[in-house]
């Protein structure tokens, strides 16, 4: 089935995605006293510059040694690889915003190919974007021209899509442009799992996981992308680079690419990590009093070398928001938290069922050794802490919402609401410090309509140093003012972050929504070192211009 060029996903889970979302939507228009009525998201005409001849023989001559037919200048395939499926690219579409179409469409077939179209267009002066599966969520790649980047060419990687796996030495050798659910998919027939599962794994590209740094829902135990990583092959405008993390001695070229965002060179091979398929997976469910109680359990699982697979930390404000929202009801009439809610009820005396539930799940895997030790100590762990355990008949609920969120935004932004949300990793004793200032601030700040938006907080991974917690907030547009009002709410929240010792490219990137706080953060000998890797590998700044300042 073809996916929508414009918006997450299929046709068939948006209108599926519809149905369950309305009961969500109806509370929030009846909360904020608006009818929230769906707005006529069909696109604009659109009218891309037309491309010269002498500007499409120029390109046509400057990559000589690609064919013509792998060289777009239609301009509907222009169009749909210069929009991405980020929240300021749906405005564009819905003619709020300008926005630039580059001038062609490159689709390389071999790594050498990528590498000569690098070359080429640094020898030419021409600016150039790759392009995996769209998704471009932080908008980590954005068309800017210069007067000496005149010319916008993209690189469409989806035929890169080669993979080779070696069981005997549990590792998967793909290409770039291969997406991480096909990727998956072949390691599962094989009895194998790479293990990585970010929000957008549907639909998102293992080269653009790479670029952006992706950390998935099960990184607790397996790290994120980049601890799964052996080797990287790079096409820079310099020249193949090919880093191995397993070289003896340390290896800074790793490092350096993953989560690059492009900005020194496109990255075309990967050598991952794999491991076999887990012979069963384990659930522990609890209510708790509130999100101390959750952090002081996770930081207790940590020192003791308890290693859940994935973790859930909902607040309260989270358990209200999924008591609306649930793909899966247990039964006609009631969804999963009233479910839960009723078990508590059965389970425990009256005084003992909080009246502000927040909710911990737990998943762990288990291989030839068993884990039941594991369980019960962490049992233990949250009953000292104060939380209940649940049981629940059906966990794949839980399988099926983690790929959810960008449907619902869709849906929302589809009905005058604007949802978004942000990662970052805290240290533990900032965590509750951030989401405490960042309710103080955004519950006076009129972008957020002050007592109107629902912001709320999950804790989906952690380490030694602090936790990585996902923020959500949604509020109704500001008609005229919704760039202004979306990117005004992300500056305050990854402001508030950075005064909490937050980081925020280490779960996602920076992206262009950050690309100011990020350098904020930094000393001058590490911004030093970025324009020196910049100059070193991209020293015609052919590759995501401006993304590192002059």
């Amino acid at each position: 089935m073809k996916e929508y060029w414009w918006k997450w996903g299929f046709p068939d889970q948006h209108h599926t995605c519809s149905s369950e979302f309305t009961p969500l939507k109806d509370t929030l228009a009846s909360r904020w006293n608006m009818p929230l009525l769906p707005r006529a998201l069909a696109i604009r005409p659109f009218t891309a510059p037309a491309i010269s001849d002498k500007k499409k023989e120029l390109i046509r001559d400057t990559f000589a040694n690609i064919t013509t037919k792998r060289i777009s200048f239609s301009e509907d395939t222009r169009l749909r690889h210069s929009l991405s499926k980020s929240y300021t690219d749906l405005l564009k579409l819905t003619g709020k915003e300008p926005f630039d179409v580059a001038d062609a469409v490159i689709t390389p077939i071999s790594t050498e190919e990528v590498a000569y179209i690098l070359a080429q267009a640094a020898e030419h002066q021409i600016q150039i974007i790759p392009y995996g599966a769209g998704t471009n969520i932080v908008e980590a790649f954005r068309i800017r021209r210069t007067v000496k980047n005149n010319t916008c060419c993209i690189v469409q990687l989806q035929q890169l899509n080669k993979i080779s796996i070696s069981t005997g030495h549990l590792c998967v050798t793909v290409q770039a442009g291969i997406s991480g659910a096909v990727l998956e998919n072949k390691l599962n027939e094989a009895g194998y799992t790479l293990g990585h599962f970010p929000t957008c794994f549907e639909h998102s590209s293992i080269g653009g996981w790479l670029a952006t740094n992706s950390f998935g829902n099960q990184a607790v135990r397996y790290g994120g992308i980049a601890h799964i990583v052996r080797t990287i092959t790079v096409a820079t405008p310099q020249g193949l680079v090919k880093a191995d993390l397993n070289a003896a001695g340390w290896n800074y070229l790793g490092p350096v690419f993953t989560g690059s965002e492009g900005n020194l060179g496109i990255i075309t091979e990967i050598q991952l990590k794999i491991r076999p398929l887990p012979r069963k997976k384990r659930w522990i469910e609890a209510l708790l009093p509130d999100n101390s109680a959750g952090l002081h359990i996770l930081r207790a699982l940590l020192q003791q070398d308890i290693r859940p697979v994935s973790v859930a930390l909902l607040d309260n404000e989270a358990v209200q928001f999924h008591h609306l929202y649930d793909p899966e009801p247990t039964n006609e009439t009631e969804d999963i938290f009233s479910f839960i809610r009723k078990q508590a009820e059965k389970l425990l005396p009256p005084e003992k069922v909080p009246e502000q539930p927040h909710y911990l799940l737990l998943q762990f895997e288990e291989y030839e050794h068993g884990i039941s030790a594991w369980l019960v100590r962490a049992k233990q762990i949250i009953e000292q802490h104060h939380g209940r355990m649940l049981n629940r008949p059906n966990i794949d609920h839980w399988e099926k919402l983690k790929y959810q969120w960008p449907y619902l935004r869709d849906y929302l932004f589809e009905h005058e609401i604007l949802a978004e949300s942000v990662s970052c990793h805290l240290p533990w004793d900032q965590v509750e410090k951030f989401q405490k200032t960042l309710r103080k601030k955004l519950s006076a700040d009129p972008f957020f309509l002050k007592n109107k938006g629902l912001l709320y907080f999950n804790t989906f991974s952690y380490n030694e140093e602090g936790i990585f917690t996902e923020t959500r907030l949604m509020v109704p547009d500001l008609p005229g003012q919704e760039l202004k009002q979306h990117d005004h709410l992300l500056r305050i929240l990854s402001a508030i972050a950075i005064q909490h010792q937050g980081k925020l490219e280490s779960v996602h990137g920076t992206g262009q929504y950050f690309q100011k706080e990020y350098f904020l953060q930094l000393m001058p000998d590490q911004e030093s070192f970025l324009k020196m890797l910049k100059q070193k590998f991209d020293p015609k700044n052919i590759l995501n211009t401006h993304k590192i300042p002059e």
